[in-house]
């Protein structure tokens, strides 16, 4: 795993729109870095079955947490046909770390939690170019998410309670969408891609390491939306910066209940990307 981490920081980046004047028949090899605030959806929707649970007591539970901060990164591998009609690539950004806040109150009752957040995006694209300016683009993500959520509350007759738990959510999302890019300068793309995507997740929800509950979401319509710059300094080598929006819903029905609880699973940020061309 050392060595893994070693080769990613020596390539550094990813590129998610690769430019039309890449030289034909090439591999593309990088790493792309993805510094985000992330609102996780499964910290969201556990947020509102717990407060189901203080509703059901008559206890109405009021909640704060800011958007998750940190960072995602990993390999980039493509491929350009010799014709330069056909694109694809793998980005598998298997390392990350977030960190998230979240206090809550209900009733006379002040609760504490402490939130760990694990992530790891695989995505797999194969893009067309339609035309000098315009590309279309299939692509396929396959999302892991994990989160550590430790809730503690103290009553006089009780004394302090503190419960465990633990969220596993996998998530399948194919995408179809389009990409336009204009030259601004003969070593500078500018570019912009929007893509719809259909999230179908599974989620785990285990309390107190006492037992797991298998919940089944429902599938859910999502888009992203990112816009580039992409510096070509040399014939083999690329720099490109942007900006990345990416929300799906999540819906599920919670252990024992009849009605179901929606979020919203928001990632938004400014990548980094670096890539050689061979």
């Amino acid at each position: 795993m050392k060595k893994i981490t070693q080769l990613i920081l020596i390539v550094f980046i990813t590129l998610n729109f690769f430019p039309s004047y890449a030289t034909s028949g090439t591999y593309l090899f990088g790493v792309k870095y993805w510094h985000a605030d992330w609102d996780s959806a499964i910290l969201d929707w556990f947020e509102e079955d717990i407060a189901k649970s203080f509703e059901e007591n008559r206890l109405p539970l009021t909640a704060d947490s800011d958007p998750g901060q940190g960072h995602l990164y990993g390999p980039l591998f493509g491929y350009q046909t010799d014709n330069g009609k056909w694109t694809f690539s793998f980005a598998p950004m298997i390392f990350s770390s977030f960190d998230q806040d979240w206090s809550g109150s209900a009733g006379t009752m002040n609760l504490e939690g402490t939130v760990e957040l694990e992530r790891k995006d695989y995505d797999f694209m194969i893009g067309y170019n339609l035309s000098k300016y315009l590309k279309a683009y299939l692509g396929y993500k396959y999302q892991e998410m994990e989160m550590d959520f430790e809730l503690s509350y103290f009553t006089i007759t009780t004394g302090e309670t503190t419960f465990n738990y633990h969220i596993e959510s996998r998530v399948h999302m194919p995408s179809v969408g389009l990409g336009g890019f204009y030259p601004l300068h003969h070593k500078v793309v500018a570019g912009l891609q929007l893509g719809l995507l259909y999230a179908i997740p599974d989620l785990k929800v285990t309390e107190n390491s006492s037992g797991t509950e298998d919940i089944k979401p429902w599938p859910n319509p999502g888009f992203n939306v990112e816009g580039t710059l992409t510096y070509q300094p040399t014939g083999n080598f690329v720099i490109q910066t942007g900006y990345r929006y990416q929300v799906f819903e999540l819906e599920a029905r919670g252990p024992g209940r009849e009605d179901t609880t929606e979020s919203y699973d928001i990632t938004q940020g400014w990548t980094l990307s670096v890539v050689y061309i061979y």
